[in-house]
C-alpha cells in the first residue's frame, strides 16, 4: 500500500500498465484496488470507467464520492452520459457530488430525477439543489410535500425557503403539522427565510390549535430573538 501512496503523490505515470494488471488479480485487496481506483482516475487512464461499473467487489458510497470528487469534468461528464445505465448504488454518490462540489452546471439533470421513480434518486436530486441553493417554483416541489416518505417532505421544506416567495408561507403552515419532527422543523425553519415569515410565524403561534404547529412556531420565534404574548 505505501508503494500505491507513493505512486499516487509522484504521480508515476510509467508504472500504470502494472496498476492495472496488479487491479486485476484475484489476490489483490479492497484497500489496494481502491487505491489503484484512485491513481488511474487521477491518470486518466480509459480502465478506470469499466472497473468502477463492473467493480468484481461492491465499493462503498464514500469510494464512489471520492473517485467522482477526483475526476475532472470531463470525466465526470462520461458517468452524467451514462447515467441511465448505472446501478443504483454508483447513481446516488454521483447525484450526492453535484451538489458536494456545487456543479451548477448540472441543474437541468437534478430537476429531471426529482421526478424519478426511484425515491432514493428523488431525495438525493433534491439535496443537491438545495446544496446548489437553487430556488426552485413552488409548484415543482408540491408533489413532493406530499411524499410518504418523510426525507422527500423535509427536503421539499428545505427548497421552498429557498424560493423566499411568500406563497409559500401557507404551504409551511400544513407542514408544521407534520408526523415528522424534521418535517416540521425545516418548515418553520424555511418561514424564517422568507419576507414576512417571521409575522406569518407569529400568526400561527397565536391562533393554531395545533401543539405539533405551536410548539415548533414557539422553538424557531426563540431562535430567532422573537418573543411571543398570547
Amino acid at each position: 500500500m505505501n508503494a500505491l501512496y507513493a505512486i499516487e503523490d509522484f504521480g508515476l505515470t510509467t508504472l500504470t500498465d502494472q496498476l492495472v494488471e496488479m487491479y486485476e488479480k484475484k489476490n489483490s485487496t479492497a484497500a489496494e484496488k481502491n487505491q489503484i481506483l484512485k491513481i488511474l482516475v487521477k491518470l486518466n487512464r480509459p480502465e478506470f470507467v469499466v472497473y468502477m461499473t463492473n467493480a468484481s467487489r461492491p465499493l462503498s458510497e464514500f469510494m464512489y464520492r471520492s473517485l467522482f470528487g477526483t475526476m475532472n469534468s470531463e470525466q465526470f461528464q462520461q458517468f452524467i452520459n451514462k447515467f441511465e445505465d448505472l446501478q443504483e448504488e454508483i447513481q446516488l454518490p454521483l447525484i450526492d457530488m453535484i451538489g458536494i462540489n456545487h456543479k451548477l452546471e448540472y441543474i437541468d439533470f437534478l430537476k429531471m430525477h426529482m421526478k424519478s421513480s426511484s425515491e432514493e434518486l428523488r431525495i438525493r436530486s433534491l439535496k443537491s439543489l438545495n446544496a446548489l441553493s437553487f430556488p426552485l417554483r413552488i409548484e415543482e416541489l408540491t408533489n413532493h410535500l406530499r411524499s410518504g416518505i418523510w426525507q422527500e417532505r423535509m427536503m421539499a421544506t428545505k427548497l421552498i425557503g429557498k424560493t423566499r416567495d411568500e406563497k409559500g408561507l401557507s404551504i409551511l403552515e400544513q407542514s408544521l403539522k407534520d408526523s415528522h419532527f424534521l418535517v416540521r422543523s425545516n418548515a418553520a425553519q424555511s418561514m424564517m427565510k422568507i419576507p414576512t415569515g417571521k409575522e406569518y410565524l407569529v400568526h400561527v403561534y397565536k391562533t393554531t390549535d395545533d401543539k405539533f404547529s405551536k410548539d415548533m412556531a414557539a422553538e424557531w420565534l426563540e431562535k430567532g430573538g422573537i418573543t411571543v404574548v398570547e
